[in-house]
């Protein structure tokens, strides 16, 4: 199908206390992070735009999607797509369509479609999908992020999802940052990705998905036989992700020590899998 470029497993489970970060690279390339990083917005037929944040150096890196929540777009993963792509991953940040008129299958396809698209460029930035692969999802996007990352039998090779290219290899690594999973439930039926390593992140204070989201589908998970990792911050729904209401006003807030906590457990999780 041709393309449409656009130029414009250890278990984990803690109670996270950082008061600095201190990166290791995930790359391989003679100097280390943080790297500067090179942004490139890009589409293929199948998919809404996608932002491919990489590393300015020479190098091989993992690769890592990051998904939006609802009602928004890659813009608000931007921060947190540059802080990881600074440590030495190639982070490609779909947009999904989530506002109506739009219904659940336009969100899956764009999805997965951006997911399997990613996968043939990754390597045109640096990345290596022979290594470790990750999806990254918040609050809405947690969900796309365990939706898509666990159903081998209907998105990956040979399985049933037919709208674009030919189906794709799940992940290695989920993380879910402040998500809403039971909104709509899990269906443990349809999970086959049991290599997945999964870190769910719940904030202390977050009003629009409680933290015991987080916890439920963490035990739940665990209990099912994955390795998965609960991961408390000190934060609302959006400091995880660089960002804030603020004044009625949506704004991004670069310094936010919870931002920087999700970022670094994104990280040791890459590293870990990528040992």
């Amino acid at each position: 199908m041709a393309t449409n470029v656009d130029l414009r497993k250890c278990r984990f489970v803690v109670l996270l206390a950082i008061s600095a970060l201190v990166f290791s690279s995930c790359g391989d390339s003679d100097s280390g992070p943080p790297y500067e990083v090179v942004t490139e917005v890009i589409s293929h037929e199948t998919t809404q735009e996608i932002a491919v944040f990489s590393p300015d150096a020479e190098g091989t890196w993992p690769v890592v999607f990051t998904f939006h929540g609802s009602t928004n777009t890659w813009e608000d993963m931007e921060e947190t797509s540059s802080r990881i792509a600074q440590q030495g991953m190639v982070v490609i940040s779909p947009t999904y369509r989530t506002e109506p008129p739009a219904v659940l299958a336009d969100s899956e396809q764009d999805a997965e479609c951006a997911y399997r698209f990613g996968r043939t460029i990754a390597a045109d930035y640096g990345g290596d999908i022979e290594r470790p692969i990750t999806i990254v999802g918040h609050s809405l996007g947690a969900t796309v992020a365990i939706e898509h990352g666990l159903q081998e039998a209907a998105f990956g090779p040979g399985g049933t999802y037919d709208t674009c290219f030919t189906g794709a290899p799940r992940p290695d690594v989920i993380v879910g940052i402040t998500g809403c999973y039971y909104r709509n439930g899990f269906n443990l039926q349809r999970y086959e990705n049991l290599d997945a390593t999964l870190a769910f992140i719940g904030a202390t204070d977050d009003e629009n998905c409680d933290i015991t989201e987080s916890e439920r589908a963490n035990r739940v998970l665990e209990d099912a036989g994955y390795d998965a990792g609960l991961f408390v911050v000190s934060a609302n729904h959006f400091t995880p992700i660089f960002h804030d209401m603020i004044d009625e006003q949506w704004v991004v807030v670069p310094d936010a020590p919870a931002g920087e906590q999700t970022v670094q457990i994104i990280v040791d999780a890459i590293t870990e899998a990528d040992a």
